[in-house]
C-alpha cells in the first residue's frame, strides 16, 4: 500500500490500472518473501534495506537513462512486476525457503 501514492500521482507505469495493480501487488509479496529470507538469514533488516535501495537505485537508474529500452512492459520491464523478473524472483524465493535450515522442533 505505501508505493500506492507515487503510482497514482505519477506516470509509473504505461500498462493499465487493472492490469499493472494485481501484478505489482504479487510482485511486492514475491519480493517480500525475498527480502523476509535474507533479513531472517543475516538476523538483521538492513540487509534487506539495502537491498531494496540498491535494487529500486539501479532499476530506476536504467530504465530513466534508457540504457535498457522495454518493448513490452508487463514481460520485460525489469521492475519486480515485470513477469520476467517477477518469475525470476519466484525462483530465487523458492530456493531460498528450500535451503532454509530446518527450526527447532520442526519435522523434516
Amino acid at each position: 500500500m505505501w508505493h500506492f501514492p507515487l503510482i497514482f500521482s505519477t506516470t509509473y507505469t504505461e500498462i493499465g490500472y487493472p492490469i499493472f495493480l494485481p501484478i505489482f501487488v504479487v510482485g511486492v509479496i514475491v519480493a517480500a518473501i525475498v527480502y523476509g529470507q535474507l533479513r531472517r538469514a543475516s538476523g538483521t533488516v538492513w540487509t534487506a534495506v539495502v537491498m531494496h535501495g540498491i535494487g529500486n537505485a539501479f532499476a530506476w537508474a536504467i530504465l530513466q537513462s534508457k540504457l535498457i529500452t522495454v518493448n513490452n512492459a508487463l514481460v520485460a520491464n525489469i521492475a519486480p512486476e515485470g513477469l520476467l523478473m517477477m518469475a525470476l524472483w519466484m525462483a530465487l524465493g523458492w530456493r531460498m525457503l528450500r535451503s532454509r535450515p530446518a527450526s527447532a522442533g520442526s519435522t523434516p
